[in-house]
């Protein structure tokens, strides 16, 4: 046991290291190395900080995404790896499937998975269906499903729509929906505006309380590429909850392609 334990806890490390020697053996490559950092300061003083590092590596078809995070929430430090990939199933349909672990297991799911399929049936739209499944060993497991739409418009812009059902395995439930209007006039630039209301089932964060309250949240952000090589992503939300607290998030992140 104390042998099956330990090789647990060295997993996100073997696929991070796994991804990075995937990279390197690539004789075409084309990756990205990306830096996000996000901050929730509570109105009650309270303050939660996640930190994430990716390398995201496309190759034909397929996109195949690392990702290791360290999770800062209620005064527990979480660790957690992960590895995805989507693929091109044809020109209007794509896969994605990602698994994700945590050694630490303090408030983050000890395992996660997410699958999601777009398809671009009837022009100007594409449906989306993803669902979620998280684990933790000290709460219920939680079940997200989640049916969306996005809507491509003329000058540059495109509606997004998802709607989120979350259940746990003890029959509790809650729903949120998000719509966002985004705008790209060129390639280097892509902003968006958007409002969230329900629960934070639509927040992939890693803590089981998501379904626990319900809140209205306007949203904002950008991604700007600055040169062929560097760019930078910027999103804001204000999460005004049911039990009167307010929550400022913030996300800063920075990005390099090769």
């Amino acid at each position: 046991m104390p042998v099956i334990c330990s090789a647990i806890k060295k997993l996100p490390f073997w696929i991070i290291f796994s991804l990075i020697l995937l990279i390197l053996t690539t004789p075409a490559l084309s990756w990205e190395m990306g830096l996000d950092f996000t901050k929730e300061n509570l109105s009650t003083g309270q303050t939660n900080a996640l930190t994430g590092l990716y390398l995201k590596n496309k190759l034909g078809q397929t996109t195949i995404i690392g990702n290791f995070e360290v999770s800062d929430r209620s005064n527990a430090r979480d660790i957690i790896g992960s590895l995805g990939a989507y693929h091109n199933l044809t020109d209007t349909l794509y896969a994605y499937l990602n698994v994700s672990l945590s050694p630490t297991q303090l408030i983050a799911p000890s395992t996660a998975l997410e699958t999601e399929l777009a398809w671009g049936l009837l022009s100007p739209f594409v449906f989306v269906a993803n669902y979620r499944l998280r684990h933790y060993p000290n709460s219920p497991n939680i079940n997200i499903y989640s049916p969306g739409i996005d809507w491509y418009l003329p000058f540059s812009t495109w509606l997004a729509a998802r709607y989120y059902a979350a259940y746990t395995a003890e029959g509790v439930s809650a729903s949120s929906w998000v719509l966002k209007l985004f705008y790209e006039p060129v390639p280097e630039f892509r902003g968006y505006v958007g409002y969230a209301s329900g629960s934070e089932a639509y927040r992939d964060i890693p803590t089981p309380n998501i379904i626990s309250f319900f809140a209205n949240t306007p949203l904002l952000g950008f991604k700007y590429k600055i040169n062929d090589r560097f760019g930078i992503k910027v999103d804001l939300a204000w999460e005004n909850r049911d039990n009167g607290t307010s929550v400022l998030i913030g996300h800063l992140g920075t990005f390099a392609e090769w």
